[in-house]
Parts: C-alpha cells; sequence; structure tokens
C-alpha cells in the first residue's frame, strides 16, 4: 500500500460560518500568493478534505510554490499540523489546524522591537 504524504483529512477552524480575518494579519503577509491560501483555508468548513493536490489544481501551480506557502504558514504560527497514529504507530489522519493570527502578531510586534 503507497503511502499519500500529501493528503490530509480535515481542517480545523474556531471560527465558524464565515470568513474574517484580522487586519493586521492580512497586512502583514507580504506575499499575495500567501495571503491567497492562507484566505483560501480560512474560507473552507471543518468538513472539507485538505489535500495539497487539490490546492495544486484550485491555484493552479506546482507542488514546490504551494509547499512553500504551507510551510511559510506553518512557520508563522498561522497554521500547523496534527498527526493522529494507531496503536501501531502508523499515521490513522493528518489534520490542518488554521488560526487567526494572535501567535503570527506577537511574532511580528516581537520582532519590531527587536528592529529598534
Amino acid at each position: 500500500m503507497s503511502v499519500k504524504k500529501l493528503d490530509f483529512d480535515t481542517i480545523i477552524q474556531s471560527k465558524k460560518g464565515f470568513n474574517t480575518s484580522l487586519n493586521d494579519v492580512t497586512q502583514n503577509i507580504r506575499d499575495a500568493f500567501i495571503l491567497g491560501v492562507y484566505t483560501y483555508l480560512c474560507s473552507l468548513p471543518s468538513t472539507w478534505c485538505v489535500n495539497r493536490v487539490q490546492l495544486m489544481n484550485h491555484f493552479g501551480i506546482g507542488r514546490d510554490k504551494i509547499n512553500k506557502a504551507l510551510k511559510w504558514l506553518n512557520d508563522n504560527f498561522l497554521i500547523s499540523y496534527h498527526q493522529e497514529r494507531l496503536p501501531n504507530g502508523t499515521v490513522d489522519k493528518s489534520t490542518i489546524i488554521v488560526y487567526e493570527g494572535w501567535e503570527f502578531l506577537e511574532k511580528i510586534v516581537k520582532n519590531q522591537k527587536d528592529n529598534r
């Protein structure tokens, strides 16, 4: 059985029913494509099955570009990955958690203070 490394089973959001984002988060994501991916992920229902292939098809881009965007979002605390494992240690479910951006804003404020 082959392992599908690019697939995620679910997406979790702390807000439901509409898409909003913090102005400071939107204004501090300087890459338009990454902002688009983040906004798109924020708009998806929790029942949506996330996978990179679908994201690549939706945005009409390649694997490296979507991986770069997801890595940036993960590195900046706007998404995270969670894996649930079976008792034998194999991965059962992979989940992307989408955050509002409070941790991201804390990083921005810290960087601004450090650069003074």
